[in-house]
This record gives C-alpha cells, sequence and structure tokens, in this order.
C-alpha cells in the first residue's frame, strides 16, 4: 500500500517551480486541467468522478461518498485509500460509530489512524484541503522515477570565496496516473 502526503492546497494544486515540482494528487485527481496531455474539456472520459456539497450530518452524506466510491470502480479495480481533513474524518467517523471497522493492521503500524469506508482505508490528513475527501486507487498511480538520476549525487565543487565543497542530489521523477477517471474526490464538505 501506498500513501502520499497531500500537503497545502495552495501550494499544491497546480504545478510550480517552473514545472519542476511532482505532481500532487489535487494536481492529478480533478476535473480540470491538462494531464499526460490530455485535455478533459476535449476526453471526457479522462475526468475524475467528483461531489460537491457533502452532507457528513446526516447519514444522506455517507451514501453520497458511497455512490461516488461506487462509480469509480473500473475493471475490477478500486478504490483503496481515501485523505480526508480532521472535521470530515471525524464527522464521518460519528455517523459511522455503531458500525465503525478499523481497517488495515499495516496503516496502524505505519502511525496511520484509519477507519473503513466500504472497502477503503479512510486515514485524515492534516494537509488535506479543507472540507475535502480524495478517494485514490493505488493500483492507478505509480511514482516513476529516472534510472540515471535518482538520488544520484554529483561531484564534489568548491564554491568561489567560500572555504567548503558542496554536491548537487539530483533527483527526477513524477507522481503519474495512467487513469485520472480511477480517482475521485469530493469537496464542500458540510460536518
Amino acid at each position: 500500500m501506498l500513501y502520499w502526503e497531500l500537503r497545502s492546497a495552495a501550494a499544491l494544486a497546480s504545478v510550480g517551480n517552473g514545472g519542476k515540482d511532482f505532481n500532487s494528487i489535487p494536481v492529478l485527481v480533478k476535473s480540470s486541467g491538462t494531464v499526460a496531455g490530455i485535455d478533459p474539456n476535449t476526453y471526457s472520459w479522462w475526468v475524475s468522478p467528483t461531489s460537491a456539497a457533502v452532507d457528513l450530518t446526516t447519514f444522506d452524506g455517507i451514501t453520497t461518498l458511497n455512490n461516488l466510491f461506487n462509480t469509480v470502480r473500473l475493471n475490477r479495480s478500486k478504490v483503496d485509500v481515501e485523505f480526508t481533513t480532521q472535521a470530515v474524518f471525524e464527522a464521518y467517523e460519528a455517523l459511522a460509530v455503531p458500525n465503525v471497522r478499523f481497517q488495515n493492521l499495516k496503516a496502524a503500524d505505519l502511525g496511520f489512524e484509519t477507519i473503513a469506508h466500504k472497502t477503503a482505508e479512510l486515514i485524515m490528513d492534516l494537509d488535506c484541503p479543507s472540507a475535502s475527501l480524495y478517494m485514490l486507487n493505488s493500483d492507478r498511480l505509480e511514482f516513476v522515477q529516472h534510472a540515471d538520476s535518482w538520488v544520484t549525487p554529483t561531484d564534489f565543487v568548491r564554491p568561489a570565496n567560500q572555504d567548503a565543497k558542496v554536491a548537487l542530489i539530483l533527483s527526477m521523477g513524477e507522481l503519474i496516473t495512467d487513469s485520472r477517471r480511477s480517482h475521485a474526490y469530493a469537496t464542500s464538505i458540510t460536518t
């Protein structure tokens, strides 16, 4: 099982640093913006399903999340991990208390507190954008690394006017998806 830190929405909502930053989950899992050269305005099959205005103060909110979860099933492949905010996590947990199941012990061993949403692990991430939930299919996400430039040090050099030697450590890679529609997200979640 792979886990990704979402970081802040402002920092990762788009590819920054002149395209040198790695893609983030908020960049890959949304219904707008070109990813892998595929424009979702032209190819609607590429779009990540979304759900806005989920109300987790009633069981209708869980029904909405269940519908979103079922929408992204693709060729027997399904969502296996979900990230959300503390407020959304606690609202879901409060509704599910009579039936709460603590999921996979591997996640707990890594320090993640999880509860089950259908067959996925719901994980609280303090850096998740507010009032949102990301449903991810780890079979459809991959972090690729450049074979010749992954944590590869350069030769040490002496900078001018300094009594020191420095070297760069090069890392070239990217978080990619082969099926944007295999992931989903919910926004404007009321807790």
